[in-house]
């Protein structure tokens, strides 16, 4: 389990429990998962190769430091819908990335060994050497599966990036050698019948686009 990141601390906890709250409206529910986006971007850094850079500071003393060249040639790919919020929250952590859009929607109804059948209505990703796929809900991993076997990776870096992900989507994805890490912020225990973690937060999409 060396590739799972688990990204915990008592703001994030806090953070989290906001969400869980089926009280929580609309646009604060929007507003955290940015947030959380934006936590989740800045350990993706983690997995970029830093070069060193020298600067002046205003004193005049030389100060070694590091950049990310990497960054030019990173591409956040948002699984829509309820990836927005949490996109645009990495993208203030990760300036410089390109982003790519992909429609996915499950079939209820047509599921097989665990997995869903997915449906890509909608796929414009960018090519490019990182590729972080903000997914909020890691749940059968069946989107993810369905995404990965459409980027067709080589010696690209994939990390995927969720808010909550179950212990069995978790154990899925990280059957993909492709994936160099999972970053999420909790895993849950279990999946419901109808394939939503427990205890989870809900449909994240409805939640925050209504």
């Amino acid at each position: 389990m060396g590739r799972l990141h688990l990204i915990d601390s008592p703001y994030t906890r806090r953070l989290l429990t906001i969400l869980r709250d089926s009280g929580t409206g609309r646009a604060v529910f929007m507003r955290i998962m940015e947030e959380l986006g934006y936590i989740a971007g800045t350990e993706v850094y983690r997995f970029l190769e830093p070069r060193e850079k020298r600067v002046v500071t205003p004193l005049g003393t030389t100060w070694s430091g590091i950049d990310f060249p990497e960054l030019e040639e990173t591409v956040i790919v948002s699984v829509l819908r309820a990836s927005a919020p949490f996109t645009w929250g990495m993208l203030r952590a990760l300036p410089g990335a390109k982003v790519g859009f992909v429609g996915a929607k499950r079939i209820e109804g047509k599921r097989m060994n665990g997995f869903f059948e997915v449906e890509i209505s909608y796929f414009s990703v960018p090519r490019g050497r990182v590729y972080v796929i903000a997914d909020p809900m890691l749940a059968t991993a069946s989107t993810i599966y369905a995404v990965l076997d459409r980027l067709r990776v080589r010696d690209e870096k994939v990390v995927m990036a969720s808010l909550i992900a179950s212990e069995e989507g978790v154990r899925r994805v990280l059957l993909r050698d492709e994936v160099r890490a999972l970053l999420t912020f909790s895993v849950d225990p279990e999946l419901d019948e109808r394939g939503f973690i427990v205890p989870g937060l809900g449909d994240a999409g409805d939640r925050c686009c209504g």
